[in-house]
């Protein structure tokens, strides 16, 4: 294992990230859009055909709670659903004819204790935001990206007035779809761990991630031996001061270095004789679907001018738990369903 790095290098990698840090002290949280929130950074271990993946199962109403966007008051205008990355499969464009309410959940409602009978599920403030009417869908090549873009939008045609005050609920009935492909949708469960990379490293470093509860192991390879390293850890990572992150260290002397985290922590230790350091972070108390942004920085006066490199960055999710909860019935004269509360699509709220 690395050794512990000496009090004046310990000092000096602290130093730089936490002028990093001061750098980007204008840092503020994104406000997310996607629900869970860490899934605008990673998708879903599995997938599920509904609301119109299944071309020989035409109907069905799916209610869902989001537990994740209690707090948060706003005006939705749509909701959206994405393809799981699982699915390869191109998916020519179709109809579907939809129709969409919204409601803050019941009184006592959250994804784990959503009730089997869909009205029970809506607060007082339900609204029919889409009256039932034929939706096209567009072409959707097989996903390239990770996570796939929100491609499957329905409109709210009457914006709904989100309170905050509880969950979000939406009930959301396929009549009828025209799609002849089948088609798999991103899906959030409950008990996942997710690890997702985001770019590259610089200075021939690399950065690898592995979760084995009740801990998260970041391992960084190409360094020097006994090189000075960093973990830095955040959990914001759209924007600084204004600017956008990723943000490119070239202009202070760093060729190819990306900043990706806004570095609020900073782990110190060294790399061991084969030029390898390993940072541990337990996770024990970690609340279900909370996640953090990874990025290892190497402090070496020979690799560049500004004397850094930095590895890729890792989005991790140590664990999901029952925050999305879904009911659904494929006859439509039924006043309840199948309830999961370990289950959810993820969306994307505007």
């Amino acid at each position: 294992m690395p050794a512990t790095p000496p009090p004046s290098t310990t000092a000096s990698l602290l130093v730089t990230v936490t002028a990093l840090a001061s750098a980007l002290s204008g840092l503020t949280a994104q406000q997310p859009t996607v629900d869970p929130a860490a899934f605008a950074y990673t998708s879903g271990t599995r997938e599920t055909g509904f609301p119109f993946g299944h071309p020989d199962r035409r109907t069905v109403r799916l209610l869902q709670i989001h537990d994740g966007l209690r707090g948060t008051p706003r005006t939705i205008t749509s909701l959206a659903f994405r393809r799981s990355p699982l699915d390869q499969n191109p998916v020519p464009a179709f109809l579907a004819d939809v129709s969409l309410t919204l409601a803050s959940a019941a009184p006592g409602r959250t994804a784990a204790s959503i009730a089997p009978t869909f009205d029970q599920n809506l607060g007082p403030d339900a609204a029919l935001v889409l009256p039932r009417r034929t939706i096209q869908f567009p072409t959707s090549a097989p996903p390239s990206a990770n996570p796939t873009p929100f491609e499957y939008r329905i409109p709210a045609d009457v914006p709904f007035a989100f309170s905050g005050l509880a969950p979000l609920c939406f009930d959301l009935t396929v009549h009828d779809h025209t799609n002849a492909a089948a088609t798999r949708f991103d899906l959030h469960a409950d008990g996942q761990s997710h690890v997702a990379p985001f770019g590259s490293g610089c200075a021939g470093l690399t950065l690898s991630t592995s979760i084995t509860l009740p801990e998260v192991v970041h391992t960084v390879t190409g360094t020097a031996p006994n090189t000075p390293l960093a973990l830095m850890i955040g959990g914001d990572f759209g924007s600084a001061s204004g600017l956008p992150l990723p943000l490119s260290l070239a202009p202070l002397g760093a060729p190819d270095c990306t900043l990706m985290v806004d570095p609020s922590i900073g782990v110190p230790t060294v790399a061991d004789p084969q030029g390898v350091g390993r940072f541990s972070v337990p996770v024990t108390s970690t609340p279900d679907d909370a996640f953090y942004g990874a990025q290892v920085l190497a402090l070496d006066p020979t690799l560049n001018a500004l004397g850094l490199g930095l590895t890729s960055m890792a989005v991790v999710v140590p664990r999901t738990g029952r925050v999305v909860g879904r009911v659904f019935s494929e006859d439509l004269t039924q006043p309840a369903g199948i309830a999961q509360p370990v289950f959810g699509l993820v969306v994307e709220i505007r």
